[in-house]
């Protein structure tokens, strides 16, 4: 655990943080409608998460699509 503390310290005070790495948002079209995602860099699938989506649509659903959406473009690039 202390090591883990140290990691998160260290990332911190280099300077590091998920907004350098955040695109222009992306619309991705789904069946339940528009999911807008925020995705982060070619390489970086972990932290996409949906920052709008349809009322019919969950949290966790609207951000798998966003996932997908990185993996795709990883798979592309």
């Amino acid at each position: 655990m202390k090591v883990f503390a140290v990691l998160v310290l260290a990332v911190a005070a280099a300077g590091c943080t998920q907004a350098q790495y955040e695109s222009e948002p992306v619309a991705v079209q789904t069946a339940k409608g528009p999911v807008t995602c925020q995705l982060y860099g070619h390489n970086q699938v972990v932290w996409d998460e949906a920052i709008l989506r349809p009322d019919s649509m969950t949290d966790d659903e609207a951000n798998q699509v966003c996932v997908q959406e990185g993996q795709r473009r990883l798979a592309a690039y």
